[in-house]
């Protein structure tokens, strides 16, 4: 049997030395047959003819031959390289409809592979890990909080099932050892928080980088190794080992400049010295998509950093910050590896540390790594899915125009094609034929396509500049692109093809054939054009609505950085004598009006929030800012009643608050609020703040983000978010800043330097991503359903030229044939608009958690679409109704 594949093989690939052998055996044959019969005394003429005679059964030899061609199982392989052979030279004939086709379909290809390649890169792809679908990442899940309870978690994960109130991530210390020492359903195990950012100095010198604190047995648990030196062991995470640093490749290579001799030289991560011990494999950069990690820590050497949420007391039960990721034992299931754990969590934390009751109901789930660490996936998933959607439907609407354009040319070759079906030729065997052109034309435009949408990958990792995705491509990339290639072909393809060799097509006039395929093709343009029309309309106006939204704040001329002294282990005194002083230097600067700092800027997705007891009434919740001197004057911030913080009230640390209009509006029930206190524990023994002031409401978080009740504090120290106040562009002071910076405090971390509209444009990164590309694809398919419309009429015109004519002749007047077309155009328009605008209603719903102030089924939009389609179609519509109203009589009928 291997033998016959091997000849089958052979025949297909040497087959000029198959035939040559062929060809040498049948001579052979025939001279031994002609020797035969001349020994018998017949004379040469008669020998050869009786030798043919006898040797072929009666068949000449090249039907012979062909027998034996069909022998050997290849006699598909030729007839489809004489497809091929046929379908390049048809391609070749006219080369303009080629170039047309492949460009079209380049254009539809090349666009869902850019797209598919994103979201390879942030949804589709495992880990870099051996074996990453043995590894597992469990979550916890209780019915009450615990207490006391400290919660960290720098990520979002898969806990979000609904199975309890609190649904965490992360567990304590205590909880990971106890793991690390039981076997029975992880053969390993391993524990990270992170990623977080630190001051590192040395390579290249001083930079903000993201950091991972992981265990021990982190990279032996994740089977990841090392291009230099080694990584982490057990004994590298103990109290008593030296602070060592494991860096990523890109760091090594960006910082260090791939030096080989790295390993053992000293950094400084928040001034504190570790020695790096190696370098990560190029392939791992994280755990998390999209977030690539600079360098690893283990957990004890981070306690060298004094970072407050990190515990790797044996005894602290209550502050849960890492994250866990067990493999498998060989055999465990997910199901079984659920239970174990679940009654370890409930040993340890409801029996043992009590900081949950039996009540609690805890349990734990457990999901693949893979998925388990969304990193940037819950943000860019639905937005990756939906543009999925579009391109899926602008490759429709291609294939629909291709297909359009190979009805017309088939139309064109009924000759060519009824000629060969008289000779007879089968119709499987014609309809294979033009199968393989099509899918020919299918390939070439996806070749095209993968060239393409290189560039547009290129043009939207540079979009998401900040994510770090790894779009190059490969196997599963091109596969994706052969795959929709060849599809596109049979989809385009197979119906021609059988209209082309039906009897029933040849039997039916060439405008009933028109009307019951090229015109169902132009009305599922118009309707998917609709669908796509009103997503990018609905997406647009939400862009436009977010960006419409009161502030309750100035954002011009603001420019924002960020400061952390508290990094380089700044005192509370120090830090506040280099705030006071830096705000008088940069109020110094030309142009400058006034200076503040808080901790939070406005409108960066981030905030604080607490519960309070309100004096004499019930218990409250709102968010917290701590802010500095003048921070209501620089921000624009009206002040309502009361007054604002007086220096001795940031110096003495008195426990005063100001609230916002929706905090008075809420708990004032009407009355003044000025004088009353409230407190983060019982009124009567917590420390009180006094409520001196009221300003007017603004934005915290997110533009998204209804106001809600805000308490602002005087800044004492930490971390800080300086605002600059300027009388010129905000941008245009950021070189004089930078400078000021450098000058006063070299060592202390400078992060995020932005004006305040830029920063509201990141946290519209979404929006404006969507409304963008959505708007373009969306005028793409207008494009491409009105080019199909005006080939339609064009098409129809010259083949009724004729008809024209003799109408003409008879006295039917220009204007007459002309409102004829523009009315054939509505038509087609509105029957498309009749399936498009239910469809673009019920899709629309998938939008609505995308939306902010319009409803997925606004009639404004529905109408603006349909009115645009109508005014662009008969744009369409006018040139080949123009060239009817001008035929000339005597010309149409002469030329028929």
């Amino acid at each position: 049997m291997f033998s016959d594949f091997i000849y089958r093989l052979r025949a297909i690939i040497r087959r000029g030395a198959v035939e040559q052998e062929l060809d040498d055996e049948f001579a052979f044959h025939l001279e031994q047959e002609t020797a035969k019969y001349a020994r018998r005394g017949f004379s040469a003429e008669k020998a050869s003819r009786l030798a043919r005679m006898s040797s072929f059964a009666g068949q000449g030899p090249e039907q012979a031959k062909e027998s034996c061609r069909d022998a050997r199982g290849v006699a598909f392989w030729d007839s489809a390289m004489q497809d091929l052979r046929y379908a390049i030279r048809q391609m070749r004939r006219a080369p303009a409809f080629t170039l047309m086709t492949v460009l079209i379909l380049a254009l539809g290809i090349g666009a869902n592979t850019a797209i598919f390649s994103l979201l390879d890169a942030v949804v589709l792809r495992t880990l870099p890990v051996r074996a990453p679908q043995q590894l597992i990442v469990p979550a916890w899940h209780a019915k009450a909080t615990p207490h006391p309870f400290d919660y960290s978690d720098f990520e979002s994960c898969f806990a979000n099932t609904g199975a309890g109130p609190e649904e965490k991530c992360s567990f304590s210390y205590p909880f990971f050892k106890m793991l690390e020492s039981n076997s029975e359903i992880f053969s390993d195990v391993t524990a990270f928080a992170g990623p977080m950012q630190l001051s590192m100095a040395g390579g290249g010198g001083a930079s903000i980088v993201d950091s991972l604190v992981v265990s021990g047995s982190f990279f032996q648990t994740l089977g990841t190794k090392a291009v230099l030196g080694r990584t982490f062991s057990r004994q590298d995470d103990s109290a008593n080992a030296a602070a060592t640093v494991v860096l990523s490749y890109a760091l090594w290579r960006k910082d260090f400049g791939s030096d080989p001799n790295v390993i053992g030289t000293t950094i400084r991560l928040n001034t504190i010295p570790f020695t790096v011990i190696g370098v990560a494999e190029r392939s791992f950069k994280g755990l998390s998509p999209g977030r690539d990690c600079a360098l690893w820590l283990p957990m004890h050497a981070v306690d060298k950093l004094g970072i407050s949420w990190v515990s790797t007391r044996p005894g602290d039960d209550h502050t849960f910050w890492l994250k866990i990721i067990g493999r498998l034992q060989p055999g465990e299931t997910s199901a079984r590896a659920k239970a174990i754990l679940t009654a370890l969590a409930r040993d340890e934390m409801v029996d043992r540390s009590k900081v949950l009751s039996r009540e609690s109901d805890l349990t734990v789930d457990v999901a693949p790594a893979s998925h388990a660490l969304t990193g940037i996936r819950d943000m860019l998933a639905r937005p990756l899915y939906i543009l999925m959607a579009a391109v899926g439907l602008i490759l429709f609407i291609t294939c629909a125009n291709v297909a359009g354009l190979m009805t017309a040319r088939s139309a064109a070759r009924q000759r060519e094609i009824a000629i060969r079906l008289t000779v007879g030729a089968g119709r499987a065997r014609i309809v294979r034929q033009l199968l393989t052109e099509s899918t020919l034309l299918a390939l070439s435009g996806g070749a095209a396509g993968f060239v393409f949408s290189q560039l547009g990958t290129r043009s939207l990792t540079a979009i998401f500049w900040w994510a770090h995705l790894d779009v190059e491509p490969d196997w599963q990339i091109l596969l994706f692109t052969a795959a929709i290639s060849l599809g596109a072909g049979l989809c385009f393809g197979i119906v021609p093809a059988f209209c082309a060799t039906s009897g029933l097509y040849h039997a039916m006039s060439p405008s009933t054939r028109r009307q019951w395929f090229s015109r169902s093709l132009i009305v599922a343009q118009v309707a998917v054009a609709t669908v796509m029309l009103a997503g990018s309309g609905l997406l647009v106006r939400t862009l436009i609505n977010l960006k419409d939204v009161s502030l309750g704040f100035n954002a011009q001329n603001l420019l924002l950085f960020g400061l952390d002294p508290v990094s380089q282990h700044y005192q509370e005194a120090q830090i506040r004598t280099l705030y006071r002083n830096l705000r008088q230097r940069l109020a110094a600067l030309p142009g400058v009006i006034a200076v503040t700092y808080s901790s939070d800027a406005l409108l960066s997705d981030s905030s604080s929030s607490s519960g309070y007891q309100l004096e004499g009434r019930h218990r409250i919740h709102v968010n917290l800012l701590d802010i500095g001197p003048d921070f209501f004057e620089t921000m624009d911030i009206p002040m309502l009643a009361g007054r604002g913080f007086t220096p001795a009230e940031f110096a003495a640390n008195r426990r005063v608050a100001i609230v916002n209009k929706t905090f008075a509006r809420k708990y004032g029930s009407g009355r003044s609020l000025l004088g009353l206190h409230f407190s983060d524990g019982e009124a009567a023994k917590a420390p009180q703040y006094e409520i001196v002031g009221v300003v007017s409401d603004a934005k915290y978080s997110s533009l998204r983000a209804e106001i809600e009740p805000t308490a602002y504090f005087p800044f004492q120290a930490g971390a800080a978010h300086f605002e600059i106040r300027s009388e010129r562009e905000a941008s245009a002071i950021a070189p004089e800043v930078s400078k000021i910076l450098h000058d006063f405090a070299p060592d202390v971390p400078v992060f995020n330097m932005l004006t305040q509209t830029e920063q509201i444009d990141d946290t519209l990164f979404i929006e404006r991503l969507l409304a963008r590309i959505s708007a373009a694809f969306g005028f793409l398919a207008l494009t491409l359903a009105c080019i199909g419309l005006y080939g339609l009429l064009s098409y129809d015109v010259t083949r009724r030229m004729r008809e024209i004519g003799i109408r003409m002749a008879v006295g039917a007047p220009p204007q007459r044939l002309k409102r004829g077309v523009l009315w054939e155009t509505f038509a087609i328009v509105l029957t498309g608009l009749v399936f498009g605008i239910p469809a673009a209603a019920f899709s629309a719903r998938a939008l609505s958690a995308l939306l902010y102030g319009i409803g997925a089924n606004d009639a404004a939009t529905f109408s603006g679409i349909a009115s645009a389609l109508l005014i662009v179609s008969a744009i369409a519509g006018y040139l080949p109704a123009r060239r009817a109203a001008l035929v000339d009589p005597m010309v149409a009928l002469r030329s028929e």
